[in-house]
């Protein structure tokens, strides 16, 4: 079988922010093709010295280094065929499956083929292949230990290699590298996925491991969708480990807020970038399900305490964890202390740590009241209330005392086992009362007047016995007599200007009958061309019509030409419906046929589109931004871009009211 290969450059980067060369494994070129072409070659070494093999007595000069993954096993060759005849190139190969590119250095990702045979002035092609004379796995160097090819190598789906030649000659000219007589394949088209998401509680990233190595230079944080408890998740962030390493690579995500919390989430690959590749171009896919579970560990160093003078604190420590330490204090849960402050415990389990912190503090016997006399409004249930709990007079011992009418009260305190009772008088005043009277609705330009004997508060800010009301909006009254204060609020609506929802111009096929609505939503009165007083009207010819539209605050009219035309196509779009799900033009939608293309845009009073769909079939029941929330009754723009069989693409524009 040939192999596919296809040349991607990736451009990685060693630990620390310095970029590999071409010239050192760790930045080797990913071949993705049965035939790769190096147009110059180079006559330097990378930034790291790496063994190249027996055959070149470990030497690195003038290198580049390739790598490749197996992904069908058989028998493995390929051709270097200089460009300059008298160019000599010497190269080395290894299996960095296990152990990577550092393996080359430390012995542990083994040489598996080697040739530097050549003769001083070029020996032409070298590479393996059994066919072209090949054996053995090294031969050179020099014009010894021939010959120029080594025997096929017997490779394995899953492993990876890595290919160094180095420019003996220094020929700038280049070669060309064919795999194509391998029968093992080597091209990748498999997509990768996600393998493993993690998250850590002493850092707000999210790890995402995938299942083969990707290009991470190109990875934007729109490349991926986080979805979780409370919907949508924003990667602010991308934390990149060093590319290309070793394993499963990985990515990390700084979500905008932090530490997830506890729950379930699915992390996608977003297709509105398409940035998230391996080597060979092929684009990741897929989404991942994955659960942040409570933060495991958990600590109580105890309720506040207070402790008689000469007295020890025992503080225990208590909660879910393997080791715990009071600062200035033991490694263990119970701490006894005899002075007053604050004691901090920290605890520790798999490696996340989490504090409490415990006051302590010595009584000393304070010179102790009740509290002041009260006087009070009447209008809401109020309770004498103090800071200690007490033990009142009704019997019952709290911090505070219900009261419902005027009088004395009695109480006493327990402050370390001693009694220490106080009274205070309180008096209820009834409150006072303001009427603004029902909510109400104005013409345009009108206005609603108040007038009270007292000063009145308007809308928490002025002062006067009098107030005019011009504008829509709730009206807030306020009036206090020193110890209670009076609300009462009034809505004023202003009735909206009435919008027809007809527009200038319509096209129809001959033989339909249309029906129109002058529905708007503060319309009371209809009078159409012909003298019909209804909401609706039916047309089936061509012409100039006109409906006037009134209400108890003004009167408008609107002109519009109706064109009925042969044609094959037919568009109707309705210019209302009530989404009120009693089963009756609960959804909207234009009716065409004989269409390949349609885009439906609906707009509110500002412009902004609150509804798309380029299914015409797909119906609009009122919603706002795929159901964010539902829009009001009123008057809404649509445009409708159609594109039909004939070819002839049109444009519809109009209104419709949404009726609840």
């Amino acid at each position: 079988m040939k192999s596919f290969i296809s040349l991607v450059f990736v451009f990685l980067f060693a630990a620390g922010l310095c970029a590999q060369s071409v010239s050192d494994c760790n930045g080797a070129i990913q071949l993705c093709e049965d035939v790769y072409t190096e147009a110059n070659a180079t006559s330097t070494f990378g930034t790291i010295f790496e063994p190249t093999g027996a055959c070149n007595n470990g030497a690195e000069t003038s290198s580049m280094w390739y790598t490749f993954t197996v992904t069908q096993s058989g028998n493995m060759g390929f051709v270097l065929d200089p460009s300059d005849i008298d160019a000599d190139y010497d190269w080395g190969m290894f299996n960095i499956t296990d152990n990577g590119c550092a393996g080359i250095i430390n012995g542990t990702s083994p040489e598996v083929s080697c040739n530097s045979y050549g003769l001083f002035f070029g020996s032409g092609p070298t590479g393996i292949s059994t066919a072209n004379g090949g054996s053995g796995n090294s031969n050179g160097p020099g014009d010894l230990n021939g010959p120029t090819f080594n025997g096929d190598l017997n490779v394995v789906a899953g492993q990876t290699y890595a290919l160094v030649v180095m420019n003996w000659s220094n020929s700038s000219s280049g070669y060309s590298i064919d795999f194509s007589n391998s029968t093992a394949s080597l091209f990748d088209d498999i997509n990768p996925t996600i393998l493993d998401v993690t998250t850590d509680c002493n850092s707000p990233g999210v790890v995402v491991e995938f299942d083969e190595n990707i290009v991470t230079t190109s990875i934007q944080p729109v490349d991926f969708q986080l979805t979780g408890p409370s919907g949508n998740v924003t990667i602010n962030s991308i934390q990149l480990p060093t590319p290309n390493s070793p394993g499963n690579p990985s990515v990390t995500l700084i979500p905008t807020l932090g530490n997830l919390p506890p729950g379930n989430y699915t992390l996608s690959i977003s297709d509105l970038a398409g940035y998230v590749n391996d080597a060979c171009g092929n684009t990741a896919t897929g989404s991942f399900d994955f659960v942040v579970s409570p933060l495991a560990v958990s600590v109580f160093a105890g309720d506040d305490t207070v402790i008689c003078p000469g007295t020890n604190a025992n503080l225990l420590a208590s909660g879910n964890f393997t080791s715990v330490q009071w600062l200035n204090g033991p490694a263990t849960a119970s701490y006894s202390v005899l002075n007053a402050g604050n004691y901090q415990v920290t605890a520790t389990l798999n490696g996340c740590s989490l504090t409490d912190v415990v006051n302590v503090s010595i009584a000393t016997l304070p010179n102790w009241n009740l509290g002041p006399d009260v006087t009070t409004c009447a209008d809401q249930p109020y309770s004498y209330t103090t800071s200690q709990s007490v033990l009142w007079g009704n019997g019952t011992t709290s911090t505070s005392l219900p009261i419902s009418a005027s009088g004395m009260i009695y109480g006493t305190y327990f402050y370390l086992g001693c009694p220490m009772p106080d009274s205070a008088f309180v008096t209820l005043v009834s409150p006072p009362t303001i009427d603004l009277g029902p909510d109400t609705t104005l013409c345009t330009g009108a206005s609603l007047s108040f007038s009270f004997n007292e000063q009145v508060t308007w809308n928490g800010s002025t002062l006067s016995s009098t107030y005019i009301a011009n504008s829509p909006g709730l009206v807030i009254a306020s009036y206090s007599d020193g110890v209670c204060t009076a609300f009462d609020s009034i809505l004023v609506s202003i009735l909206d200007p009435i919008v027809i929802p007809i527009g200038n111009n319509y096209t129809f096929c001959q033989g339909d009958t249309v029906i129109l609505t002058a529905t708007s939503a503060t319309a009371e009165y209809f009078l159409w061309f012909d003298g019909s007083d209804l909401s609706t009207h039916s047309f089936y010819e061509s012409g100039n019509y006109s409906v006037t539209v009134s209400n108890t605050c003004e009167t408008v009219s609107r002109n519009w030409n109706m064109e009925f035309d042969d044609c094959n196509i037919y568009v109707f779009i309705p210019n209302s419906f009530t989404p009120n799900n009693d089963g009756i033009n609960d959804v909207w939608f234009p009716e065409i046929n004989g269409w390949t293309e349609v885009e439906t845009l609906v707009f509110n009073r500002w412009g902004e589109i609150i509804f798309s769909s380029s299914n015409p079939n797909t119906p609009w029941i009122g919603e706002v931004r795929s159901g964010g929330y539902f829009a009001p009754d009123g008057v809404y723009s649509y445009l409708v871009k159609a594109k039909f069989t004939n070819g002839e693409a049109r444009e519809f524009r109009g209104f419709v009211s949404l009726i609840r």
